[in-house]
């Protein structure tokens, strides 16, 4: 070709192309040139202009390099012979409306989020999938590339495309379900007048009530689902006014030694001057700048501060004014008083932690970074440090460059497959280990430890396998594995902010959500087991193969898992079954008493914080309630600040939960997951909820029966 098109892009502004169409036929007629034209059958329309528009200038030039082929209606001929692409073109039209609605929440935000090397070969391997090898060797020539993406089942651009827009209905369905039921088009449950008069006998007088509810749930709904999307604003972080690193005064930082001076007398805080650091101290406190300075120091780091900042920084300060605040102190002034030789080695000394500390940010909390911050970064590193340390610099955007590909290859897993290839088409040479473990399943290094073979039933691939058939020990191992696979997952930013409980966070903690939604959920699938069981002798069977996986649990340090077992059988619809209990064997019912004050309230835990501590250095998964109910004390019973400054206390608190959790993070199981019997304990079923369970309870123990039937 001899000029090369500009690439397609979505429709966010739609009459850009019509203006575009409009000026190439008005140039026509100008320059007087009598380009012969095809005449161009109608396209079909998709109601409200497509995302992707051929334009006529493209047209011309290709219709006049081709003399004598006929190309005027090829949009059609291809739509008509590919329904699917046309469903896609069709489907394509609401999610440049999602894009517009998008822009008008993040003004002037980029929407990149894939380089265009990747976008090429997206684009080539679709081509190359669907034959379309004249229009593949065309773009190969125009891009000077190739093609690497070969063999696959699926196009992973249409993959790519139906995630976006599976995004896009989930806001429609959301938004059309509150507005029906605002109109009162749809009904709040989907039981019957009489069913939600026997449920709820008062029903007809909290109406009110429920329609504010159920409106709230949906509102709240929606809006969790925008705040996922980066639709919606973020709550605020207690962010101190911006100075830049270098022309702050001296002082704004407390360290314990000062407070300790202070209340001998000796000194009064805050006055240490600028670079001053007490030998084996902490800091207390100080202004976002100062705990910038002390995260960078000229002399000595202390890597506890730099692991404990990282982690915590989110309560104080938002990611991008951390990469701010690092390129300010990167860009050292030139100081008087001192010479030219100390300069150059105090502005090194600076340079070098700076780029540590980036390092580390990039490697333990990459989930920090969204896209524009990202190439923010990228640029800073390629454009700036580049130039004065090539060798630390290019190390960071090796990290950086696996960790985007590591990502990509979990966001192409979750729509259907992980392709190698293709996320090698990144740039990234090869993932490491803690790229692949952020994004990608556990994997540990267990050496020349064999893991035991599984212990699983002769009928293991009938159809008719049941959790009844499986060995306990075995059926422990299997929850463990599952159990760790989610909360091996657990990034230090959701365990900030309490995200787990507030609507326009929960989008950060999704794996600390889904280990409290299996909780959930294996606790009710317990109880329905259980209730299930019409005959006395059989529901009483259940409840010791239960005890006996519990036991098993216990000992594999499997607590989370352990606390769902114990809490239903304090549940008020299996506790009062006493006749079953009644049936239960001695060892069995003394088992299940020793479980029960392992996992007991009193004094805090006491019992399973003693017994958890003595888990150092071997597998366990601890209940996370636990830990999230001490985070939730941590952050509200620490003021955000100390004599009007970052009370970097409240960090560390933090810091101390959380790393512990880190550690437990750090040893897997050695265990071979068995996927027939994983099939049916991912997701258990059957569950009743509390009301039917506890309606259940009382049909199979009747209240005052001697003994049930």
């Amino acid at each position: 070709m001899s000029s090369r098109p500009s690439p397609p892009t979505l429709a966010r502004r739609p009459s850009n192309a019509q203006q575009r169409t409009r000026t190439s036929s008005s140039a026509g007629g100008q320059d007087g040139r009598s380009t012969p034209r095809p005449t161009h059958s109608p396209r079909p329309s998709t109601g409200g202009g497509s995302p992707i528009q051929k334009r006529d200038s493209f047209d011309d030039k290709a219709a006049a390099l081709r003399r004598g082929i006929d190309r005027s209606d090829w949009i059609t001929r291809a739509l008509k012979n590919n329904p699917a692409v046309e469903d896609i073109r069709d489907r394509l039209t609401p999610l440049a409306r999602a894009v517009s609605f998008a822009e008008m929440y993040n003004k002037g935000r980029g929407r990149a989020t894939m380089p265009p090397k990747l976008v090429t070969q997206l684009v080539l391997q679709y081509l190359d999938r669907e034959g379309l090898k004249s229009a593949q060797r065309s773009l190969e020539k125009e891009c000077g590339a190739q093609l690497e993406v070969r063999d696959v089942e699926d196009p992973r651009l249409l993959t790519l495309l139906n995630m976006t827009l599976r995004d896009v209905d989930q806001l429609w369905d959301l938004t059309i379900h509150d507005k029906d039921f605002l109109l009162g088009k749809i009904p709040l449950t989907n039981l019957s007048a009489d069913e939600e008069k026997e449920v709820n006998p008062d029903a007809d007088n909290q109406g009110t009530e429920m329609n504010d509810a159920s409106d709230t749930a949906l509102t709240q709904a929606l809006e969790e689902a925008l705040t996922s999307l980066r639709l919606l604003r973020q709550e605020e972080s207690n962010e101190q006014a911006d100075v830049n690193i270098w022309d702050e005064p001296a002082g704004n930082i407390i360290f314990e030694a000062d407070e300790k001076a202070a209340a001998a007398g000796t000194s009064s805080p805050p006055s240490s001057p600028r670079g001053y650091v007490p030998e084996g101290t902490a800091v207390v406190a100080g202004s976002l700048n100062r705990l910038i300075e002390h995260l960078c120091p000229s002399g000595s780091v202390d890597l506890n501060y730099v692991k404990c900042f990282l982690c915590t920084y989110h309560w104080f300060c938002k990611p991008e004014t951390l990469l701010l605040k690092l390129i300010q102190r990167y860009n050292a002034p030139r100081e008087e008083g001192i010479t030219e030789a100390e300069y150059k080695r105090k502005v090194m000394s600076i340079q070098l932690r700076v780029i540590n500390a980036i390092r580390e940010w990039v490697t333990a909390f990459f989930e920090d970074l969204d896209d524009a911050l990202l190439t923010n970064l990228k640029d800073f590193l390629t454009f700036s440090v580049s130039q004065d340390h090539p060798k630390p610099a290019k190390s960071v955007l090796q990290i950086i460059e696996s960790r985007q590909a590591a990502k990509l290859a979990a966001l192409v897993s979750a729509g259907g497959g992980v392709d190698a290839a293709l996320v090698a088409a990144t740039g990234a040479k090869d993932l490491d280990a803690s790229a692949a473990a952020a994004f990608g399943k556990p994997s540990f290094d267990f050496g020349d430890e064999e893991a035991p073979r599984p212990n699983v039933p002769r009928n293991i691939f009938s159809p008719s396998l049941s959790w009844l058939d499986v060995d306990d020990e075995e059926l422990a191992r299997q929850l463990t594995l599952i159990e760790f696979d989610t909360f091996y997952r657990i990034q230090t930013s959701e365990l900030l902010q309490q995200s787990w409980m507030k609507p326009k966070l929960k989008h950060r903690a999704p794996n600390v959500l889904a280990m409290i939604a299996r909780f959930n959920n294996v606790s009710s699938w317990m109880g329905t087991v259980i209730c299930m069981e019409d005959k006395i002798r059989n529901r009483a069977r259940v409840m010791q193969k239960l005890i006996g996986v519990a036991e098993h649990l216990r000992k594999l340090n499997n607590f989370n898992t352990l606390m769902a077992f114990v809490a239903i059988f304090g549940n008020a619809a299996v506790h009062r079954l006493k006749h079953t209990k009644a049936e239960l064997p001695p060892k069995s019912l003394e088992t299940l008493d020793e479980l029960t004050t392992l996992m007991s309230s009193d004094d805090g835990f006491r019992s399973y914080r003693e017994t958890l501590e003595r888990t150092i250095g071997v597998p366990a998964i601890p209940y996370l309630g636990i830990f999230l109910t001490d985070l939730t004390f941590a952050e509200d019973g620490n003021p955000d600040t100390h004599m009007g400054m970052i009370n970097f206390r409240k960090s560390r608190s933090l810091y101390s939960i959380i790393s512990r959790i880190q550690q437990l993070q750090q040893k897997g199981y050695n265990w071979h997951p068995v996927h027939q019997i994983q099939s049916f304990l991912r997701d258990p079923m059957p569950r009743l909820n509390e009301k039917e369970m506890f309606k259940k309870s009382g049909i199979i123990e009747p209240r005052g029966a001697d003994r049930s039937q």
